[in-house]
């Protein structure tokens, strides 16, 4: 179908292409630095964490005021405290730790550097693919 476009109309056919590779540029960007937390993991040993918190073109944007929004984090800390709160139990669910649940923003967005944010995230989609195929090899 695409050969037949190139065919019988090129002008069409780039404009296609040219649009389809911007969608794609624009739901494959990585997440962007917003901010950063700074509090302790408490169990099993006292240390020190920072955590980023990005945003995601690729996240949808909320369908209403009441909804939390990263825009609204810095100014409102009930709006921060929805955010941040699930981001905390989420990371002592997964790595077994307990945290302080006392935090500040630190003075930058991003502890570490954003090609490491961009690896997390890539072995958590490989790991969610391999989850994904181990459950449809049982389920055969």
């Amino acid at each position: 179908m695409l050969n037949d476009m190139a065919e019988i109309s090129p002008e069409s056919y780039q404009k296609f292409i040219q649009r389809h590779i911007k969608e794609g540029n624009y739901f494959m960007a990585p997440p962007e630095p917003h901010l950063c937390l700074h509090t302790k993991i408490l169990d099993p040993e006292v240390k020190v964490l920072f955590i980023n918190i990005c945003s995601w073109s690729s996240v949808p944007a909320p369908q209403s005021e009441a909804h939390p929004v990263l825009n609204k984090v810095k100014k409102d800390s009930i709006e921060s405290d929805q955010l941040i709160c699930p981001a905390m139990k989420y990371i002592e669910e997964k790595y077994k730790v307990t945290l302080c649940h006392s935090y500040r923003l630190a003075p930058f967005k991003l502890k570490g550097k954003v090609k490491r944010i961009r690896e997390s995230l890539q072995e958590t989609e490989k790991q969610a693919d391999i989850k994904t195929e181990d459950s449809t090899k049982v389920n055969d």
